[in-house]
C-alpha cells in the first residue's frame, strides 16, 4: 500500500474527492438526459430503450471524458496512482505492474516456460540451426532507483540470473544484457520513461552484445558480409504505452508526468559482398531469423536494424507485437520459411518478465504440438 493512502487524513481527502465527483456526475447526468426523446418503436422488454439511452448518453454527455481526466489528475497528484497495470515511480518514471507484482504460481510457471524454451532449442538444433536467446531484463531492474516506495516482489530480485543460469545449464546460448544496459545508461537512456520498451539506443546496446557473443563463440561465417549505416531522425514527442493507464487528457500539462522524446533511427545497407544470385532471393533468403515480441517487432526501436548493422548481415524479422514470446516462435516454426529452409541462426528475443507469469495453456500446447509433430 502506498504510504500516503495509509494515512487516515488521505483516506478522508480521497473519499471526499471521489464523493464530490460522483455527486457532480450524477447531477450532470440527469441534466444531460433531460432532452432525451423516447422513440416509440423501441422496446423496454428487449432492452432496446436501455441501449438507446446508453448511445444518447455517450454522444451527448460531454463531461464524461472530462470527469475521467479529472479523476486521473486527482489520483495521480494526491496519491501517485494510476489505473491497475501501471506503477508510478519518481521523476516521471512509469513501470508496468508485471515487473513488480507477485505471481502465486511463479515456480511452476517458470519451470513450464523454461522447459518450452529448452524444447524449442533442441528442435531448432535438430533442424541444423543454432538458437541464441536474447533475454531482455526488466525495466524495473535497470532503473530501480526511480521506483520510489514501491516494493518489488521477491520473485523478481534474482529472476534474470536464475533464468540465464538455468538455460545455460540446459545448453541454450543466452546473451546476458543486464550489465551492458546498466553501464550504457551513463551515456544515454536505455528504456523510455513513459513506455514499457527500450529506447533505440538501448536496443542498439543489446544488438552489440549479441553481435559480440556471436563473433566470440559461434564464429558464424555469415557475419560481416554487408555494411549497414544508421541515421537518426529529429526527436519527436512520444506518448508511451504506460500513459494509457493515466488518462489525464487536457490536464496532462498540470503534472510532472510527461511523454518521452524519441529519436527514431533508420538503418539501411551501405555496401554488400553478397553475390548477385543471393540478391535475387531478397530478404527471405537471409540466414538469420529474428523472432520475438514488440521489442523486436516495433520499428520505433529499430532493434532489427541495429542487429543488421552490428552483425554485418541481413536478417528476416518474424517478431510480433502483443503476443508474448511463444506465439511468434510457434508461428515461425510452423511456417514454410522455417520448415523448407531452416536458417543458420535463430535469434529469439524474450523479455524475462513473461517467464514467471502464467502463459495461456493453448499457446504452450500449440508450440509443443508443433515440436512433437516435426520430430
Amino acid at each position: 500500500m502506498h504510504l500516503k493512502t495509509a494515512n487516515p487524513l488521505w483516506h478522508g481527502i480521497y473519499s471526499a474527492c471521489f464523493g464530490s465527483l460522483v455527486i457532480a456526475g450524477a447531477i450532470y447526468s440527469g441534466v444531460a438526459l433531460r432532452d432525451y426523446q423516447l422513440q416509440e418503436q423501441k422496446s423496454f422488454l428487449k432492452g432496446q430503450v436501455a441501449l438507446d439511452i446508453e448511445h444518447y448518453y455517450n454522444e451527448n454527455f460531454i463531461a464524461r471524458d472530462l470527469g475521467s481526466n479529472l479523476w486521473a489528475l486527482i489520483n495521480y497528484s494526491l496519491f501517485r496512482e494510476g489505473r491497475v497495470g501501471v506503477v508510478i515511480g519518481e521523476e516521471s518514471w512509469l513501470y508496468t505492474l508485471d515487473e513488480v507484482k507477485d505471481y502465486p504460481e511463479a515456480a511452476q510457471d517458470l519451470t513450464t516456460n523454461l522447459a518450452a524454451i529448452d524444447a524449442v532449442a533442441a528442435h531448432v538444433r535438430a533442424q541444423g540451426s543454432d538458437l541464441l536467446v536474447a533475454l531482455v531484463p526488466e525495466k524495473a531492474a535497470i532503473y530501480s532507483e526511480y521506483l520510489g516506495p514501491r516494493r518489488v516482489a521477491p520473485i523478481h530480485s534474482q529472476l534474470y540470473a536464475q533464468v540465464v543460469n538455468q538455460l545455460r545449464g540446459q545448453g541454450v546460448v543466452v546473451v546476458d544484457t543486464t550489465d551492458a544496459l546498466i553501464n550504457a545508461k551513463q551515456t544515454a537512456t536505455t528504456f523510455l520513461k513513459s513506455d514499457t520498451h527500450w529506447t533505440p539506443f538501448g536496443a542498439e546496446v543489446v544488438a552489440k552484445e549479441i553481435a559480440q557473443t556471436l563473433k566470440n563463440s559461434l564464429h558464424h561465417p555469415l557475419l560481416e558480409q554487408q555494411v549497414f549505416s544508421s541515421q537518426d531522425d529529429e526527436p519527436t514527442h512520444f506518448q508511451g504505452d504506460l500513459l494509457n493507464y493515466i488518462p489525464l487528457g487536457i490536464f496532462s500539462e498540470w503534472v510532472d508526468v510527461s511523454a518521452d522524446q524519441l529519436v527514431k533511427t533508420r538503418t539501411q545497407v551501405a555496401t554488400s559482398t553478397a553475390t548477385a544470385a543471393d540478391d535475387l532471393f531478397g530478404e527471405s533468403s537471409a540466414d538469420i531469423a529474428l523472432v520475438g515480441t514488440s521489442y523486436s517487432a516495433n520499428a520505433n526501436w529499430n532493434f532489427a536494424g541495429a542487429l543488421k548493422q552490428h552483425l554485418g548481415t541481413d536478417l528476416v524479422n518474424y517478431a510480433q507485437e502483443g503476443k508474448g514470446p511463444f506465439v511468434p516462435m510457434t508461428d515461425y516454426l510452423n511456417s514454410a520459411d522455417f520448415t523448407n529452409a531452416p536458417p543458420a541462426l535463430v535469434i529469439w528475443e524474450i523479455p524475462v518478465r513473461f517467464l514467471p507469469a502464467p502463459q495461456p495453456k493453448e499457446n504452450i500446447a500449440s508450440l509443443l504440438a508443433i515440436l512433437k509433430g516435426n520430430q
